[in-house]
């Protein structure tokens, strides 16, 4: 019963997010990147405080994804980044 319920929410957020993205100028998908990464720092600094090593790696690992592939890919290196 619970987890119809969580993946009906869950889909419903991947479809809000693809909309916005899709709808969304370039600034402000930069600043969804920025919200993501600063998002998932603030979660792997929780799960340190709680010493969830696991979860706090795969914090890191996704803010570090969001500033690899998500921000630096916006950069336009030939202008100066």
């Amino acid at each position: 019963m619970f987890s119809s319920a969580f993946s009906a929410k869950k889909a419903y957020k991947t479809v809000e997010l693809e909309t916005t993205v899709i709808s969304a100028s370039p600034h402000k998908l930069v600043l969804m990147l920025y919200d993501g990464a600063i998002s998932a720092i603030n979660k792997a600094k929780a799960n340190l405080e709680i010493k969830d090593i696991a979860q706090k790696g795969s914090a890191i690992s996704k803010a570090i994804d969001i500033i690899e592939n998500g921000l630096k890919s916006s950069l336009d290196m030939k202008v100066g980044g």
